[in-house]
């Protein structure tokens, strides 16, 4: 599940609610425990998150400049599994392809943009073109899952198609670059005037959602407006003069076929080269302890991370269980 992403726009909060409706109820992860990771295209894993039946941890170590691969899965060491002993076998959830088991190799390494990172060498041989060894950030095709689980405790993330955006997101964009433009104008005029911004057309650039379309049905849009008054910004001059753009994230629930709810939207003003925005690639929703987790890559030009996020419907928001670093420069 990944196709863009949020900005350096934080997590954007989930709320309503509504979402605890019956859509996105399920059966639980079986067991009070769990590991997760994100699979690389090349069939290395990296376990970048345990669940120890209370709250989500990380013990594998993040990149680093220079590292020390163990020789074999034995040599790991106890404390990089957390809760577990050493993980062999691990199950691959990869879009709408039934899970699969994964044999782990051996331990490997990798370019994580300007580091390197440990990871989990095993059988996966991916369906999809191979891309160029030096790719950053490395195109991922999956989450990767132990002990394995039953079909409905882990919930794929559909890509929608993006369409016109609808009025409730209209509106939210609209009020939240209001917001944002105040910002950015603490540190000079933006070259576009209310009129003329209204006149620009929003672009959605992708839609994520997960739960039954029946019931309680959760999104995630990703929006943008690009202006075209490239002689009144220079941001950078390694980029040279480039247009200011708008980028906005946020979520919405709908129930059945009603209305488009909003949860939290928030925008940003960036030049149109985008080098501080980061896009998401959801890898998958996981039910645990009677909790819902949406988990996702966050990444940019030269920055990626692994998020864990709560939805927390009796608290009408959503909390950053945990934030991974993946790499950067």
């Amino acid at each position: 599940m990944f196709a863009r992403a949020v900005s350096s726009l934080s997590v954007l909060a989930l709320a309503g609610a509504a979402i605890a409706a019956a859509g996105l109820r399920a059966a639980d992860v079986s067991g009070d425990k769990l590991a997760v990771g994100v699979l690389r295209r090349d069939g290395i894993a990296i376990p970048f998150a345990t669940f120890d039946g209370k709250r989500w941890r990380k013990d594998w170590p993040e990149p680093r400049q220079t590292l020390d691969v163990p020789a074999a899965l034995s040599s790991v060491p106890s404390r990089w599994w957390g809760p577990f002993k050493p993980i062999e076998t691990w199950q691959a959830w990869i879009a709408s392809e039934p899970a699969r088991t994964l044999q782990v190799r051996q331990p490997d390494w990798y370019d994580a943009h300007c580091v390197h990172q440990v990871g989990l060498r095993t059988d996966y041989r991916s369906t999809q073109p191979p891309p160029d060894p030096k790719a950053q950030p490395y195109p991922k095709d999956g989450l990767v899952v132990s002990p394995p689980q039953a079909l409905g405790a882990i919930d794929r993330i559909d890509i929608v198609p993006t369409g016109v955006p609808m009025p409730a997101v209209v509106d939210a964009f609209n009020e939240a670059e209001h917001k944002a433009i105040r910002r950015f104008e603490d540190r000079g005029k933006h070259p576009a005037k209310e009129a003329q911004r209204g006149a620009v057309p929003l672009k959605v650039e992708a839609v994520y959602a997960t739960g039954n379309a029946a019931a309680t049905r959760v999104y995630y849009f990703e929006v943008s407006k690009q202006y075209d008054s490239a002689d009144r910004f220079n941001d950078d001059a390694r980029l040279g003069r480039c247009a200011l753009v708008s980028y906005g994230a946020g979520w919405f629930t709908r129930d059945g076929n009603g209305p488009l709810k909003p949860l939290g939207f928030d925008v940003a003003v960036v030049p149109c080269h985008r080098e501080t925005i980061r896009y998401m690639f959801p890898l998958g929703a996981i039910r645990i302890a009677g909790r819902l987790f949406w988990i996702a890559q966050w990444s940019g030009w030269d920055y990626e991370e692994y998020t864990i996020v709560e939805i927390k419907p009796e608290k009408d928001r959503t909390e950053v269980a945990l934030r991974v670093w993946g790499g950067g420069c």
